[in-house]
């Protein structure tokens, strides 16, 4: 979803500096967003940097600025909001493990960092609720029937010993 918004955004400023097959460059821009690091700076900064050596400096200045401001901050602003509101990882742990996922991992922790946080958070949510559920069974046994579990994990009431 951010690629196809970077994509856009960087084919909509293509198409105000006249540039000619700005949809093809605008659908690069969306392919390269999904690769990590380079992104679509890959597209907007050639463009931007050959309009400048051609003689178009407005258009130049105006393709490079619109991507390092606008296109990259896409990418910043869009992507904590999308992911936390997917999986409902808040976004500080977000941050946190993707450093911590890139410092660990190199690039490929950009992805890795927030899928172990998903992951966990999910099997601690899980047990969470065991522990709830048998408590819950505990505290409506009090008759003098003990809680075992058997081998397939299913709460069994036993008298107790």
């Amino acid at each position: 979803m951010v690629g196809l918004v970077q994509g856009v955004l960087g084919g909509i400023s293509f198409l105000i500096v006249g540039l000619e097959s700005a949809l093809l460059f605008g659908v690069l821009m969306t392919i390269f967003a999904l690769v990590p690091v380079i992104g679509a700076g890959a597209v907007y900064v050639p463009i931007g940097l050959w309009l400048l050596i051609v003689g178009s400096t407005w258009q130049g200045i105006f393709v490079l600025v619109v991507g390092f401001v606008v296109i990259s901050s896409a990418d910043n602003v869009l992507r904590p909001i999308l992911v936390g509101r997917d999986t409902g990882i808040p976004d500080w742990i977000i941050l946190i493990t993707t450093l911590g996922g890139i410092s660990f991992l190199g690039f490929s922790g950009i992805v890795l960092g927030p899928l172990v946080a998903g992951l966990f958070l999910a099997s601690w949510s899980i047990l969470q609720e065991q522990r709830d559920e048998d408590a819950q069974a505990l505290a409506e046994g009090d008759d003098g029937l003990a809680i075992a579990v058997d081998a397939t994990g299913r709460a069994t009431r036993t008298a107790e010993a």
